[in-house]
């Protein structure tokens, strides 16, 4: 018998979209609603199942989760709590503008610490911000396309 001992390790990266979608737009969000996620991860996104699964007929779900899986999820709801109702999505009309200026000011603040960017006045960040957005989008072409995309979110929302 062999000394080896197998582990596996896993891990989600869910996107702002996502999170907003199953009602999570904070870290006191995410901690009331962790139990949901992980199991929304592991069960609906993710899953070992007991036997191979059926993909020639496309109907996926006819596996059981394997046994282990069972118990991984299982011991999620030990560690994160039992899941109680639904996720509701985040309303994304009633994020008001200014909290997202504000979120996109921690960006700045916080990318600029990771560069070392030394920031004493107001004329500082603002130059600082414009140099950062030019080297995101550094041709004329990737600002017409840009502003192309912002007349077509503007359209959306009726702007």
């Amino acid at each position: 018998m062999s000394n080896r001992k197998h582990a596996l390790r896993l891990e989600a990266q869910c996107s702002r979209a996502f999170l907003l979608e199953k009602g999570i737009d904070s870290p006191a969000d995410l901690r009331v609603n962790a139990s949901h996620l992980f199991h929304h991860v592991c069960t609906d996104k993710f899953r070992i199942t007991d036997r191979p699964v059926d993909r020639a007929s496309k109907n996926q779900s006819r596996a059981a989760m394997h046994d282990l899986w069972t118990a991984l999820v299982a011991a999620g709801e030990v560690v994160f709590g039992k899941i109680d109702g639904d996720l509701i999505p985040v309303d994304r009309s009633l994020i008001s503008p200014i909290r997202v200026f504000k979120q996109g000011f921690g960006c700045f603040v916080s990318g600029f610490k990771q560069m070392g960017v030394p920031i004493t006045r107001r004329a500082e960040l603002v130059r600082h911000v414009v140099k950062a957005i030019d080297g995101v989008i550094d041709s004329s072409d990737k600002w017409a396309d840009f502003f192309d995309e912002y007349r077509l979110l503007l359209q959306e929302c009726g702007t």
